[in-house]
């Protein structure tokens, strides 16, 4: 993302509080004088202001240092992933998948018990089923902290790999908003 995308997304908010900000503001300040760089309490909208005071080959420069900055963030990305894929130990080589898996088998076994448990209630003593749906229910809500976190990080491994995905085809992943309005 080009650093001036960065500050336009940002706006009004503190660039700090981007998680690519302090990067943008890196790549920025790179290029001002020591007394002329923004302070990381910057807005987006002052930073879009320096930005555009600055001649054609100031930008052109901050953009090459913005594309050489994800360039070296995507090599580091694709080294660790090599070395998982190269790596001795086969855990390592497949802990995405492994982790998929063991995510999708506790899930099973979490609701076919559920279920069993539910249908032998009904069965055996049908005058306790309200009082074992409460039970699960608390259950239930004492679980979804423990699968919001499991899932989440199953999530971000499988967005992060169809990401790798398409770089390595040379396609460019789209934002959710680009997605979004299908553009």
């Amino acid at each position: 993302m080009k650093a001036l995308d960065i500050f336009k997304t940002i706006g009004a908010g503190l660039i700090s509080a981007h998680p690519l900000g302090a990067s943008a503001l890196g790549i920025v300040n790179a290029f001002l004088p020591g007394d002329k760089q923004l302070p990381t309490d910057s807005t987006g909208e002052q930073a879009i202001q320096v930005v555009e005071k600055m001649s054609g080959t100031e930008k052109a420069s901050i953009e090459l240092a913005n594309i050489e900055f994800n360039k070296a963030s995507i090599q580091a990305v694709n080294e660790t992933m090599r070395n998982e894929a190269n790596s001795f130990d086969a855990f390592v080589r497949r802990w995405r998948p492994f982790y998929g898996y063991a995510i999708a088998i506790s899930w099973f076994i979490q609701m076919l018990g559920f279920t069993i448990a539910f249908v032998y209630i009904a069965i055996s003593a049908p005058n306790q089923l309200a009082n074992t749906v409460q039970q699960f229910a608390l259950l239930s809500g004492s679980l979804i902290g423990l699968w919001g976190i499991a899932l989440a990080v199953l999530g971000v491994a499988v967005h992060k790999r169809s990401q790798d995905k398409q770089l390595s085809t040379g396609e460019t992943p789209k934002g959710l908003l680009a997605r979004v309005l299908n553009k």
